[in-house]
């Protein structure tokens, strides 16, 4: 028969498992629980992101234009020669709509074709001059939440091919006018 202590000892070095799986468990669904990978972007990170990627765009729709003469006819035309199909976020996001994750339409990085229809930009191409606009942020996109647009205003890239925010309203008024 074993002593009194040497129950209590094991006792302890029960706890102490039970103790170590159970703090094991919590940190391993905590790890693999989206919250831990994605966690919301900070307003000035999703306006430098917007800026960043509107850049990038631009950059690719101007060596496209030198190259050819033109603008593209559609902005999946810019995959994979000037926008590498590995860069595609630049055309989804991420987004504090989808809590910093950036979701591609799968099967875009083979038939890029899907940036047209559920990208966040509307795309004026050869009607730039005509519209004001080569691209533009697409309404609603942005969200900060209750449906509110993240500053009120988009992300645009005009005819002289200059990247500029401009308030949703003048935008608006705009394209209107055209």
């Amino acid at each position: 028969m074993r002593s009194a202590s040497e129950v209590q000892a094991r006792i302890q070095i029960v706890k102490k498992s039970a103790f170590a799986a159970l703090l094991g468990f919590i940190l391993a669904i905590w790890m693999l629980h989206p919250w831990s990978i994605s966690r919301p972007i900070h307003l000035g990170a999703q306006r430098a992101a917007r800026l960043g990627n509107l850049v990038e765009l631009r950059g690719a729709l101007i060596d496209f234009r030198n190259d050819h003469g033109r603008f593209p006819s559609n902005l999946s035309a810019l995959v994979p020669q000037y926008i590498p199909a590995t860069n595609l976020e630049i055309f989804f996001g991420p987004s504090i709509a989808t809590n910093g994750l950036c979701l591609i339409p799968r099967g875009t990085k083979q038939s890029p074709e899907s940036i047209d229809q559920f990208g966040n930009y509307l795309y004026f191409g050869e009607e730039a001059d005509m519209a004001g606009f080569v691209v533009v942020e697409r309404a609603g996109v942005w969200k900060t939440g209750a449906d509110r647009e993240l500053d009120g205003s988009r992300y645009a890239v005009d005819s002289d091919l200059t990247v500029a925010m401009i308030p949703a309203t003048n935008l608006q008024s705009s394209l209107k006018e055209r």
